[in-house]
């Protein structure tokens, strides 16, 4: 597994998810963020983290957030392991699974189970976040449409980002799935100047 550091301080890499099947609708391969700001290292979706940057986190104060809460993927081990806190918007409740599928009650059951050992509220420390939320180290999370529908919150992805001209602030694209997956055909990434150099096609 490789991992590319696309800047100073910000790596993407990809791993094989361990839950996937031929018939899913997403590639076998999916990706993972870090971002290490001098003093918190920020671990997006992480599957497979490296090495070099769990090294890293030892020397740092590390933080998952996931931009959706369906991809918890080794979320838990690294909460177990380095008792890291989880920013991860909420997930999907019951009423919301009978309001987007027209399922019923019965087949809704208590809401999906994303993110359950979590909001259980022993097993960790979660933060919910929503499209609007400004998160501690300096991320906004912002909604996206695809189609003119407007999707449910989650951070997107950190090769997408722009920064504001005094640094202070990065705004991340959010959306849905498939909003996650449209937008990895072109990223740019904005320097603290505000100055946009090309990162190029980063998967999702």
């Amino acid at each position: 597994m490789a991992v590319r550091e696309l800047r100073p301080g910000l790596w993407h890499w990809q791993a094989p998810h361990p839950g996937w099947t031929p018939d899913e609708g997403w590639p076998k391969e999916v990706s993972s963020y870090a971002i290490d700001d001098g003093a918190q290292l920020l671990l997006f979706d992480p599957l497979s983290v490296p090495d070099e940057l769990l090294e890293l986190a030892a020397d740092r104060e590390p933080v998952v957030v996931l931009t959706a809460p369906w991809h918890e993927r080794e979320t838990q081990s690294l909460v177990e392991r380095l008792g890291v806190p989880v920013y991860a918007p909420p997930p999907d409740t019951a009423a919301d699974l009978m309001h987007k599928f027209g399922i019923t009650a019965e087949q809704a059951g208590e809401g999906s189970p994303d993110l359950v050992w979590l909001r259980a509220g022993d097993a960790g420390e979660w933060h919910p976040y929503a499209a609007g939320d400004r998160l501690p180290f300096g991320i906004s999370a912002r909604e996206t449409r695809v189609s003119g529908i407007r999707t449910r919150p989650a951070i997107g992805c950190p090769s997408a980002s722009r920064r504001s001209p005094d640094a202070s602030t990065t705004t991340w694209c959010c959306g849905s799935r498939a909003a996650m997956r449209s937008c990895a055909a072109t990223r740019l990434l904005t320097s603290a100047t505000g100055s946009a150099s090309a990162a190029g096609s980063v998967p999702v």
